[in-house]
């Protein structure tokens, strides 16, 4: 269906139109509804959810999964990480600048920024030369003082350390991101997946491997393209009271500040933002619904829905017996099963 407004009340008629004259359904058979954090769609006052929940107000929202991810990645590698912050601004000059070949950065969807940082990580020697190749035979001084900007910020040690950190970390997101946007999605692999996300994060932030494979391939190609790596300042500790969370850990060396100031920041900062967007509630519906589907509720997810919606646990039980006992009734958890 085609709108003609995106307000939210235009939006919510379209779906009423789908809901209602489409499918032959009640909105009081809507057991929850998905959209992304937009004020239009999510708005709790003037948004499609609340007009959703004024016919209907047993309705879950549900925020898109997709659409947390992201918000993970933009407040957990966003502004807030001036190193990672620096490494995308840079990256978007360069794109800009030199290679047709690379990838633009999306500036709202962050899991598509893989594709950006692979490239330059793949290039990365060729884009310097090429840079330089620019700065050298250019007959125009803003191109001449741009390029040779450019080549100061790309070539130190906190921009090739962000370039091997970000790498495998976006790639380990991009997989799960893939698979919340897949067309069949299946509703248990998509909260597998989530809970595997936080897993392997956990485990990168306590094991050490990862930290010094990235580690060693900075010092690595600082040392094969002449970049200085910086020594730790020497700060002396005060004498006064000072709260400032800046003044209150001395690394001894690079390394040991690299991984404290940088890389286990990005990784608890991904981790909290998952627990903050993935809530224990939201994942109870999903994985309810899902056991629903497969037609093997347990007497939680039956209690659960009594509770919440005031469903009749016998009458779910009793209903179930039967769809088993009726040949060829779809079941499982995929978005093919739920159209069937």
């Amino acid at each position: 269906m085609r709108l003609t407004a995106v307000d939210s009340q235009s939006i919510f008629d379209s779906l009423s139109s789908i809901v209602e004259k489409q499918l032959g359904l009640s909105w009081l058979d809507v057991v929850a509804v998905c959209f992304d954090g937009a004020a239009t769609m999510a708005g709790c006052s003037n948004g499609v959810q609340s007009k959703c929940k004024e016919i209907n107000s047993k309705i879950f929202y549900v925020h898109c999964h997709a659409h947390c991810l992201n918000l993970v990645l933009v407040d957990s590698i966003g502004r807030k990480n001036r190193i990672v912050f620096d490494f995308f601004e840079k990256v978007a000059k360069e794109i800009n600048l030199t290679l047709k070949t690379l990838k633009s950065i999306s500036t709202t969807r962050w899991a598509c920024r893989f594709e950006a940082v692979a490239a330059v990580k793949n290039n990365y020697l060729a884009i310097i030369s090429a840079i330089q190749k620019i700065c050298d035979t250019t007959k125009i001084p803003d191109v001449r003082s741009k390029s040779r900007g450019l080549l100061m910020q790309l070539q130190t040690f906190e921009f090739i350390f962000a370039l091997n950190m970000l790498h495998p970390l976006l790639l380990l997101i991009v997989k799960v991101n893939s698979c919340l946007q897949a067309e069949n999605l299946d509703l248990l692999n998509s909260l597998n997946m989530i809970k595997s996300l936080k897993l392997s994060i956990s485990q990168l932030r306590s094991d050490d491997n990862l930290f010094k494979k990235v580690y060693n391939e900075t010092v690595e190609c600082c040392t094969e393209t002449g970049v200085i790596i910086p020594q730790v300042k020497k700060r002396k500790i005060s004498s006064k009271i000072d709260q400032s969370s800046e003044n209150q850990y001395f690394a001894c060396t690079k390394e040991e500040e690299m991984k404290v100031t940088s890389f286990n920041v990005v990784l608890d900062d991904l981790l909290n933002g998952l627990n903050d967007r993935f809530n224990q509630e939201t994942l109870k519906l999903i994985l309810t619904v899902t056991n629903i589907l497969k037609l093997e509720p347990s007497q939680e997810d039956l209690l659960y829905l009594n509770n919440v919606f005031g469903i009749d646990s016998e009458q779910i039980q009793v209903e179930i017996m039967l769809l088993k006992n009726i040949p060829n009734i779809p079941s499982g958890t995929s978005s093919k099963t739920l159209h069937q």
